[in-house]
């Protein structure tokens, strides 16, 4: 399938909010048009969330988190829930597939495979239940029983991005979710349609009123979602001064918030590296998501003699660990195994030269097992870093 004006698919309550559970008629009768990328016609209209709809969004969530039943559900009982979610993103995957080229413009060869990432983020939250420690027993300082347990912060502002809306959207609210967070997810104006199906998918399999609210605005009502002393955490994506000013407001209230700042495509070329080779590695990753990714599929363009000492003292798999941590440095990390092969000829010709290196097999496994234990470590590290964030 390809992305036609026979294919665009139908919102059930584009000009409601999803608010306590429920689709709500908007305070007011303005709109957001959504620009179709492909034509530059108008293809969508949503309501847009005011001042009011902001705060009942929040009272709704607020209400959900302390008095409902959400927070005090077994981590996995809500785990259940998140699979739900997961298996509803599937079933929509042809809607989200023909939604995300129509507002970001990215190329629907990749965009297909969108409610399947969003998938499998939940499913992978959800099995958090079983083995992150929310609970555990601690040696106190006096005493002879110690109990630290991790507790869901309570209300979160989710702000999502126009870029990749989905995954954005998944990478927030899971966490979230599993650690007993209730969320007001706000919407990017240029990209509306992923919160909209995501509250139809909450709804239909049940989740308890007020868990998850999605509404749409632009930055003066956004702001308002920050300055609420109702909610306990801001987590956001998107420009750096959006997100100075996210920091300041959260700092004049003393509240969390967790941010992902702009940035474009950082690489590292050292002295010897072949110009035209780091040219054209970059060039074809910076064509990724139409070019509008910050820097998720570049973690560097390096020399291979500047580390051909590290390459094959570790190994290969080690190799391309050691890019990764150099990628932690620069703040642009992409744990996913895709990505970072994307890179180019680097990691490439990195393989190939451990491969025709004089080291024995012995020396070049125990390379590859140090590699994948520090890929295992960083990617724990990753994803519970996540996860924490949403827990007192």
């Amino acid at each position: 399938m390809t992305v036609t004006n026979d294919t665009v698919p139908s919102l059930r309550h584009a000009k409601q909010l999803f608010i306590d559970g429920s689709w709500v008629d908007p305070s007011s009768r303005d709109t957001i048009d959504v620009t179709d990328s492909t034509n530059e016609n108008v293809f969508l209209s949503v309501a847009e969330a005011k001042a009011e709809d902001v705060a009942r969004a929040v009272e709704a969530a607020r209400r959900a988190f302390d008095e409902g039943p959400w927070a005090r559900m077994s981590h996995l009982e809500r785990a259940g829930y998140l699979r739900a979610l997961a298996d509803g993103l599937r079933e929509r995957a042809a809607d989200l597939g023909q939604l995300w080229p129509r507002e970001s413009g990215v190329l629907h060869s990749m965009a297909q495979y969108a409610a399947m990432g969003g998938a499998a983020t939940f499913e992978y939250y959800a099995g958090l239940a079983d083995t992150y420690p929310f609970e555990e027993e601690v040696t106190p300082s006096a005493g002879d029983f110690g109990l630290l347990v991790r507790e869901p912060v309570g209300v979160v502002g989710a702000i999502i991005p126009w870029n990749a809306p989905l995954g954005l959207i998944s990478y927030k609210l899971a966490p979230a979710l599993i650690a007993g967070c209730t969320v007001i997810l706000k919407s990017s104006p240029e990209a509306p349609a992923e919160g909209y199906i995501l509250a139809e998918i909450a709804e239909s399999v049940g989740l308890p009123p007020g868990v998850v609210n999605v509404l749409t605005a632009d930055r003066e009502v956004s702001e308002l979602l920050v300055r609420d002393p109702r909610v306990d955490k801001i987590t956001f994506t998107g420009s750096t001064a959006a997100g100075r000013r996210i920091a300041a407001i959260c700092g004049e209230r003393i509240a969390r918030c967790t941010l992902e700042l702009g940035g474009k495509s950082a690489a590292v070329i050292l002295d010897d590296m072949d110009i035209p080779t780091a040219a054209a590695t970059l060039a074809r990753a910076e064509c990724m998501l139409t070019g509008q990714v910050s820097a998720k599929n570049i973690s560097g363009v390096v020399s291979i003699a500047e580390f051909a000492g590290i390459s094959a003292s570790l190994g290969a798999t080690a190799y391309m660990a050691f890019l990764a941590i150099i990628s932690v440095s620069l703040g642009v990390l992409n744990l996913l195994p895709v990505p970072l092969l994307d890179g180019g000829q680097v990691i490439y010709q990195a393989v190939e030269a451990v491969k025709g290196s004089p080291l024995s097999e012995r020396t070049q496994l125990f390379g590859q097992q140090i590699g994948i234990a520090l890929l295992v470590v960083l990617m724990s590290l990753a994803f519970y870093n996540d996860i924490s964030r949403h827990l007192n």
